[in-house]
């Protein structure tokens, strides 16, 4: 309704009506309005919107006893009936026991039967309101009640409600629909008032206030609100059953109760007894039901020569057949069953002296013809292999037999890295495999060496040349003659002049430079300083004319924490001083970054910046005179028609509105952005904030942080080209706007990528947060496709023009069921994991909340064996990454790898253990029992209790190991691995890591 304006002014009618046609409206106080046969077919114009019944406040019809009554308007517009103006809908009640329907029409997208602030049928009245057009995009509603109004239909009243968009349409969520002992039936099909359906309120659209009614999925465009006619129940004599319950079913027509519970008669079945072969059947309705019993062994052995088992006492099931058991070779009946054995008494052993043996034992056999001993167990000096060392080429060899036995051992692996330009790996130090290669890591996009392996790659940043003359005032070439390549107070290059005079840097990337040229030594050295800037191609033919005498620039960047500023104009203003014979002047240019409490002026800034975050600088421009007299030094605090270009590297991020303010003799004032290069003006390029300065005192960058406002356009890009002393331009880059994100941080790399980068986006939740989803958007605000990579890291390929980044976070549940397992979950990115393997669980919490990463970008390795230096560095990241106050104890761990700092805070916290003499295995394969220790001592070795730990092969356990493990299985945090086996020494995978560690952190700690 927001493009209807009310009518200026409403015209009064009768209090009372008479059959006819006409158009009418009612106005003032709270009037009654009595109908008898009214047929209303001419709209009362309402602006554009013809409107059929028109009340300026409060309206209560009446219909007259059978009296049939209608409103039929069409127009371009069209409203039934409506009560109030446009800014405040009154109610209408409808009563008596007449007709009332109201039909709107409209050629176009406006359309509502009736637009009301709440409505009452009631007295028996008959209300019925449609409304339709052709258009799809109309808003057509039946009936549209406004913020605040309810439905109500009381006392037989009956309400049919249609309509092209919806039937009925609310104005919030909190609208009462009062029609106690009524049916509201729905159906998806306008003005159908047959076919019925439960109806429920519901949004219109997801980002808008509108509510209407809905019929599972769909817009309800019909709907019926009438009495429910009373129902006598004609209980069925027999029993209607299930597995558990029985009862009686109404077989009357149109029975209201859908819950079985609520039906005649409706208990669980009871009574009987189950068998192994049969259910038990329900003494009420006869049913079998429940599940079937045990079957019930005889105490009584049956046996035959192979074994004895038992039987069944109701069926011919038995249990498992066990082997007899005997004191000896020679013992006749055995201990369990009373079977007796027929042994041939001449039967004498003769044992060879030569072992024989299989893979876990070893014995004499017996040579002699017809021994009676079956099993190896009984045979001479059975016993298990023993002794010897396994490595990963051979088994262990056994000291007694001699035979090889067991598994091979796990790869040892060297401290050193092996590496190439994909990634780096150790080698076995007892064979040649390796362990899997993983990626280098950097620091950011301009670091080149690896921070786990040393790595040093070739740069794929593109880099160019900058080349020009040293000559002096009178155009000789000056030989011998120091230039240096400066970024703030960095050096990034040196060179020495030829015998031409010419100098050259190589490998340079484009950025803005300051070149330095020293000619001579001593007292007698003169330095100049110009600016440089660097784009997409070399810069040639940057020569530098010393200048007459002794007059030297300085650019000084003075602070740690100061940017990269570079300036030009500085050798304009100090060859433009005089130099008497003997003298040396040098113009200094010094910036340095304050603090706020520092910069002189700050507060007078501030009150100008209106509330922006101020970033302060210290501009001071210097003359010291040297040699002649003594030494002289002036503040040079204007430097007229001589401007100087300062640029100030920035980062543009989060931050809208950048201007550049400056306090100066006393009074505080905003630059002027402009592109002119005039004093007291400034510009934004894409990564820097260029200053033009005549005066020299304290400058601020004040910026208002994003949330949601309009951000800065995109810097102009700047013409192409080589650059000049003089003057700055940059590559067509583009600062993306990031939008604030609550719940967790957006970082994107680089921060000012040009047309084609492949751009990086790290989110990174806050605690108790995860991911709930990434969205990209061109300046023109079509969709970016973006890759999510895992692990809270996406990419996408930068466009023309400034891109919108907007990350959304949501709270993090204590399971992951709810997955979608398609490309938002993080296992998508890992081409050998599966989204329905039995890991997905454990390993999709794990890379959600960076206790995990893959082994490279598209392989997660779930298979692959655990090392005892990846779980102390998971613990580690969970702890927060603290720093050990002692020094790591274990000789194998060496300084600076990737786990050093891991395994010294777990050794201190005693988190871990080593495996004595000063070894702790960083490499080696972690086992089931060594994770459960680890994580059992990393949350305070909590008490488990005595129970035994029921497994086939927990006897294996080490003894240091059995508290962990009770604690572990009674926690659910480690479990068997089926057929009752927990496979304390097996080698644990990443995945099973993943769940287990996904376990301690659900349930453990």
């Amino acid at each position: 309704m927001d493009h209807l304006t009310p009518s200026p002014f409403f015209r009064g009618v009768p209090e009372n009506v008479a059959s006819g046609t006409a158009s009418f409206e009612v106005v003032n106080g709270t009037p009654t309005l009595t109908l008898d046969g009214v047929n209303v077919n001419e709209g009362y114009p309402l602006d554009v919107l013809a409107v059929g019944l028109l009340c300026s406040d409060e309206l209560t019809i009446v219909l007259a006893d059978g009296s049939d009554n209608n409103i039929t308007i069409s127009g371009k517009y069209a409203m039934g009936i409506m009560t109030g103006d446009m800014s405040n809908f009154s109610p209408l009640t409808v009563t008596g026991t007449g007709t009332l329907t109201v039909s709107a029409s409209a050629s176009d997208i406006l359309c509502f039967g009736g637009y009301v602030g709440g409505i009452q049928v009631t007295g028996g009245a008959e209300f019925t309101t449609t409304a339709s057009t052709p258009s799809d995009q109309a808003e057509c509603f039946g009936l549209n009640i406004d913020v605040g109004g309810n439905l109500q239909v009381s006392d037989g009243g009956v309400v049919r409600i249609s309509g092209t968009t919806a039937a009925a349409a609310f104005g919030d969520d909190t609208v009462q629909i009062l029609a106690d002992g009524y049916s509201i039936q729905g159906s998806t099909t306008a003005n159908d008032f047959t076919n019925l359906a439960d109806a429920e309120l519901k949004k219109l659209k997801e980002d808008g206030d509108v509510f209407t009614l809905k019929v599972g999925d769909e817009f309800a465009k019909s709907v019926v609100i009438a009495p429910i006619p009373p129902h006598n129940h004609t209980w069925d004599g027999a029993w209607t059953t299930n597995d558990t319950h029985h009862w009686h079913e109404c077989t009357a027509a149109g029975c209201p109760i859908t819950d079985d519970a609520g039906k005649d008669s409706y208990a669980a079945h009871a009574g009987g007894t189950a068998t192994c072969t049969d259910k038990a059947v329900c003494d009420t309705c006869g049913s079998p039901y429940g599940e079937l019993a045990g079957h019930d062994f005889t105490g009584d052995y049956l046996s035959d020569a192979d074994g004895h088992w038992h039987q069944c006492k109701n069926c011919t099931t038995t249990d498992s057949k066990a082997a007899h058991s005997y004191d000896g070779d020679q013992d006749t009946t055995c201990n369990d069953c009373g079977y007796v054995r027929t042994l041939d008494p001449s039967h004498t052993h003769a044992w060879d002296g030569a072992w024989t043996t299989n893979g876990t034992h070893h014995w004499h056999a017996c040579t002699a013809a017809g021994c009676p001993i079956a099993d190896d167990a009984g045979k001479d000096s059975y016993a298990a292999h023993t002794g010897g060392t396994a490595t990963c080429a051979a088994k262990a060899v056994c000291d007694i037999c001699g035979s090889p036995y067991g598994e091979l051992a796990g790869h040892d692996f060297t401290g050193d890295y092996l590496s190439d330009a994909d990634g780096h790996w150790h080698k076995c130090k007892n064979c040649t495999a390796t362990d899997s290669k993983a990626a280098h890591t950097y620091d950011d996009d301009q670091d080149d060496t690896c921070n786990d392996c040393g790595y040093t790659r070739t740069s794929t940043q593109p880099t160019f040349a900058i080349s020009g003359t040293v000559t002096d005032n009178s155009d000789a070439a000056v030989s011998g003659a120091v230039a240096k390549l400066m970024q703030g107070s960095r050096q990034v290059s040196q060179a020495t002049t030829d015998s031409n005079g010419q100098y050259s840097f190589a490998n340079v990337p484009a950025g803005t430079y300051n070149v330095v040229a020293e000619q001579g030594g001593g007292a007698d050295k003169i330095t100049k300083t110009i600016l440089v800037v660097l784009t997409d191609s070399n810069a040639t033919e940057k020569n530098i004319k010393m200048p007459d005498g002794q007059k030297n620039s300085v650019v000084e960047v003075k602070g740690t924490d100061t940017p990269a500023v570079v300036a030009g104009g500085v050798d304009q203003v100090a060859e433009a001083q005089s130099v008497s014979p003997g003298e040396t002047v040098t113009v200094k240019l010094t910036v340095e970054k304050k603090t706020e409490s520092a910069a002189a002026g700050a507060a007078d800034i501030k009150q100008v910046a209106s509330g922006k975050t101020l970033e302060f600088l210290d501009l001071s421009l210097v003359k010291e005179v040297t040699g002649g007299f003594g030494t002289n030094v002036t503040n040079i605090t204007n430097t007229g028609g001589s401007v100087l270009e300062i640029v100030v590297p920035y980062d543009f991020t989060d931050k809208n509105n950048v201007t550049v303010y400056r306090h100066h003799n006393g009074a505080a004032e905003a630059l002027t952005p402009a592109e002119t290069g005039a004093g007291g003006t400034f510009k934004l390029s894409a990564d820097s904030v260029i200053i033009y300065a005549t005066k020299f005192s304290t400058y601020a960058i004040g910026y208002t942080a994003s949330g949601g406002g309009t951000p800065d356009p995109t810097p102009p890009t700047p013409p192409s080209g080589g650059g000049s002393s003089g003057g700055s331009s940059s590559p067509a880059t583009y600062t993306p706007v990031i939008e604030k994100s609550d719940h967790g941080k957006v970082k994107c790399t680089p921060q000012s990528p040009e047309r084609g980068d492949k751009v990086t986006v790290t989110l990174t939740p806050d605690k108790g947060w995860q991911i709930d989803g990434l969205t990209v958007t061109d300046r023109n605000g079509k969709p970016v496709a973006v890759t999510n990579r895992g692990g809270g890291i996406y990419t996408f390929t930068q466009p023309t023009g400034r891109v919108t980044i907007k990350a959304s976070f949501k709270p993090i549940s204590n399971a992951v069921s709810g997955c979608s397992k398609d490309e938002t979950c993080p296992i998508w990115s890992y081409e050998d994991a599966s989204l329905s393997a039995w890991y997905h669980d454990g390993v999709h919490y794990c890379l959600e909340r960076g206790l995990m990463v893959g082994t490279d970008s598209t392989h997660f390795s779930p298979g692959m064996t655990a090392s005892r230096a990846m779980i102390a560095s998971i613990l580690w990241r969970m702890e927060g990454e603290p720093e050990a106050k002692t020094t790591q104890p274990f000789s194998d761990v060496a300084d600076g790898r990737w786990y050093t700092r891991a395994v010294a805070w777990a050794a201190e916290a005693g988190v871990i253990k080593g495996y004595g003499e000063g070894r702790f295995g960083p490499n080696d394969p972690i086992t089931r029992e060594q994770l459960a220790s680890i994580l059992w001592r990393y949350a305070g070795s909590p008490p488990a209790s005595d129970l035994p730990l029921n497994f086939t092969d927990a006897g294996e356990a080490s003894g240091y190991a059995r508290d962990a493990l009770r604690w572990a299985v009674e926690q659910g945090i480690l479990t068997g691995k089926g057929g009752g086996v927990l496979d304390p020494r097996g080698k644990a995978s990443r995945a099973e890591v993943a769940q287990m560690l996904t376990r301690f952190c659900l349930n453990g700690k």
